[in-house]
């Protein structure tokens, strides 16, 4: 990437701000950048919040109705995945886009693979979804789904590109 795209000089200035806007890549502010994983289990037995691309609202981002999944499962076969209030959850197969923040009051939760699972180093989960709910990224997921069964985008799309 150039370092004219880097670097842009906003049209719009706040109070205080001078300096030039810097582009960066969603990994170099992330801790973590991964999805989930289906659980072994078909029912909707245990106690831990199971979240699926369906639980997210389009719109507002809020986490709506859970299946569940056993809490051995969630700390065995699904650790990798376990979600932390503030992580951002971002659709990546099906319904491509839908975004949510993971609030305090639906843990413990975990979720599959359709969501990827964005844990920041020192941002603001707001900052993080309003971007990703921005024209710049619904446009780019418009051109750009890997084709199959479902569309879906990659974690490595999400991470360079969001």
């Amino acid at each position: 990437m150039t370092e004219e795209k880097k670097s842009m000089v906003p049209k719009l200035r706040f109070p205080g701000f001078n300096e030039t806007w810097e582009q960066r890549e969603l990994s170099s502010l992330s801790e973590l950048i991964t999805k989930g994983t289906s659980p072994l289990g078909n029912g909707n037995d245990g106690d831990i919040n199971f979240i699926k691309v369906e639980n997210l609202d389009s719109f507002s981002g809020k986490i709506l109705s859970c299946s569940k999944v056993s809490k051995e499962e969630h700390l065995t076969y699904l650790r990798r995945s376990i979600l932390y209030k503030g992580d951002t959850l971002f659709s990546i197969a099906g319904t491509l886009g839908r975004t949510a923040i993971v609030p305090e009051d639906i843990l413990p939760a975990n979720t599959n693979q359709a969501l990827a699972i964005i844990r920041t180093k020192n941002q603001d989960p707001r900052f993080l979804f309003t971007a990703l709910k921005s024209r710049t990224v619904t446009d780019f997921i418009k051109k750009n789904p890997t084709v199959g069964a479902q569309p879906n985008l990659s974690l490595a799309q999400v991470t360079a590109n969001a």
